[in-house]
């Protein structure tokens, strides 16, 4: 497709890129005011391809993507703030989810991730203010999620990390700035949690890792001081995760491998608050095993 090839079509409404293209020119569908769909069947949406910085008040309120794109560009729909439905297809395989690319879309609500989604860039889904739920589908191959992917969204309640059972790494700031959130669950894989993942959620009462974790960020800044509500923490790997002071809530119970409980108790970071062993039968209700 050609340089401005749909520039200024004004009375435009939906459009469907067939998976032959191959080549994009630049600002292909500028001053398209009236755009309301896009339907992505090409390999590749290209950076910055519909970025409504300018016009975040044009009408686009569905992007569908096909099941043969591969990759979906840096910013490739970032500031579209009408957007209501993204549809991806469940046949997707392989889909890179690049940096930015649904960044500022703040009316859009659902999100649901096919399985075969295996990468989301640094800030993918940031300041999506409306973004209620992300559904992560069983059988997930989401492998890396680039830092403050989720962050800065006020509504969301929940995001089914635990169906991502190969993502190793909690990135920085991944779920920053996410006040409604409740319950969070790492799937057992995931070794690392980086620094600010889960500032100020602080309505969080409950989180719960996995089997393989190594280490809590090193800085001390992984909930911060917005998390008072946090009352449980569950632990059942067989590693001491603690590198630093996160300054927990004093009424908080971390829930432990058995065998690590004297770690826990004896250790800085973590000898101030009540530690329990996993499956322990006593005044604190234990409903997680080991």
């Amino acid at each position: 497709l050609s340089k401005c090839c749909f520039n200024s079509c004004s009375a435009l409404t939906s459009i469907t890129i067939p998976a032959s293209v191959e080549e994009f020119g630049a600002n292909i569908l500028d001053y398209c005011g009236a755009l309301e769909t896009i339907t992505f069947n090409a390999t590749k949406v290209p950076d910055e391809f519909y970025n409504k910085y300018y016009y975040s008040n044009y009408p686009l309120h569905t992007i569908n993507i096909g099941a043969g794109v591969k990759s979906i560009g840096k910013n490739a729909f970032a500031y579209n703030r009408q957007l209501l439905n993204l549809n991806i297809s469940t046949d997707v395989s392989d889909l890179t989810i690049g940096p930015g690319a649904f960044y500022n879309n703040r009316s859009l609500e659902n999100l649901t991730l096919p399985k075969g989604v295996t990468t989301i860039g640094a800030d993918a889904f940031r300041y999506t203010d409306s973004l209620r739920t992300v559904t992560i589908a069983s059988g997930s191959q989401l492998q890396t999620v680039g830092e403050y992917a989720f962050a800065n969204n006020p509504k969301l309640q929940s995001i089914e990390l635990v169906n991502a059972a190969m993502l190793t790494d909690i990135p920085k700031g991944l779920l920053n700035s996410c006040p409604q959130l409740t319950t969070i669950t790492l799937p057992d894989a995931v070794q690392t949690v980086g620094s600010g993942a889960f500032y100020d959620t602080s309505s969080l009462t409950e989180l719960i890792c996995g089997k393989e974790l190594l280490s809590f960020s090193t800085d001390g800044y992984l909930f911060g001081y917005f998390n008072n509500n946090l009352r449980k923490i569950v632990l059942p790997g067989a590693n001491y995760p603690f590198k630093a002071n996160h300054s927990l809530s004093g009424g908080i119970v971390l829930y432990v491998h058995p065998d690590l409980v004297d770690e826990y108790r004896s250790t800085n970071y973590t000898k101030n608050y009540r530690i329990m062993p996993i499956g322990q039968q006593s005044e604190y209700a234990v409903t997680t095993a080991a």
